[in-house]
């Protein structure tokens, strides 16, 4: 096929942020737009084209599609995406490659699964080409979720510690998009993603004490909890709807293994384990 021009939404963030790495590091990098809500706070190399545009402001759409073949991008609650779509497809969009979620094959009517299910349901209908790539647990997770609790208070409260996942790495994720935008390998496919070892939550923490411990640093005290006390140490950061669905999923992957679907099979290259990326992001379990 002949090189792409290709559309990052989402270049900030860490699959997208990965995923342009992985781009200009190709002995020819197709020609590449991304976008930011804020270009004054983001910086891009010289060889790409940066563009100020928000999904969900419909006039920007024609600077951020115009010119482009194929688009990675991620589903946003607040976004028209049949609008968007179209406007993509007039634009000249051909392929749309989605972050999606597994979500929607294993639970399709929770708040993350509705919202992935109806994007993806959203492209079919514009008759636009795709991917969806489909992760489960976020390595990143952990630091997202998990380091605000330890840095304020050392500790960390679960209620399914042998819960388990295959946590999948930024550049893993990335690694299959680059795959879907620069080749038709993946054309109209739903790709399922997870690192290559599954792991339960205590593992994790197990994992993040270990690098703790080797870099002078006092290990997170671990506390289990039954369901309801953890919801109710969880009043105010997260929606009672959100919680109850965690739950449910940790209680339906209690000491029970995920599917293990890496990067590997697609990519060709190995995948990162928990402990790889840990390595890789260790500056943040560290700072406190």
């Amino acid at each position: 096929m002949n090189s792409p021009n290709v559309l990052i939404v989402g270049a900030t963030g860490g699959v997208g942020g990965s995923l342009l790495r992985q781009l200009l590091a190709l002995p020819r990098p197709p020609s590449i737009r991304v976008s930011t809500r804020n270009l004054a706070k983001a910086e891009f190399p010289s060889s790409v084209q940066a563009v100020q545009g928000d999904l969900e402001d419909a006039s920007s759409y024609p600077m951020l599609f115009r010119g482009i073949d194929r688009v990675f991008m991620y589903a946003k609650p607040e976004v028209s995406f049949p609008q968007l779509l179209s406007a993509a497809r007039d634009c000249g969009v051909t392929y749309m490659v989605l972050l999606s979620s597994m979500t929607v094959e294993f639970d399709p009517e929770s708040i993350v699964g509705r919202l992935h299910r109806e994007v993806e349901h959203a492209i079919k209908a514009s008759g636009l080409q795709y991917t969806f790539l489909r992760p489960r647990n976020f390595s990143s997770n952990s630091r997202q979720f998990w380091v605000p609790q330890m840095e304020k208070t050392g500790k960390l409260w679960m209620a399914y510690p042998n819960a388990q996942t295959a946590p999948v790495s930024e550049d893993d994720m990335a690694g299959v998009a680059l795959v879907s935008l620069t080749t038709d390998k993946l054309l109209n496919q739903a790709v399922g993603l997870s690192g290559p070892v599954s792991i339960s939550q205590r593992e994790q923490v197990n994992a993040i004490n270990r690098l703790r411990v080797s870099e002078g640093k006092k290990p997170v005290e671990l506390i289990i909890l039954s369901p309801e006390e953890w919801k109710a140490r969880q009043a105010g950061h997260m929606s009672a709807e959100f919680q109850d669905q965690l739950l449910t999923w940790w209680e339906l992957t209690d000491g029970k293994p995920e599917m293990i679907q890496s990067s590997e099979r697609i990519t060709g290259k190995p995948s990162q384990s928990y402990d790889d990326w840990l390595l890789l992001n260790k500056a943040g379990f560290l700072k406190f």
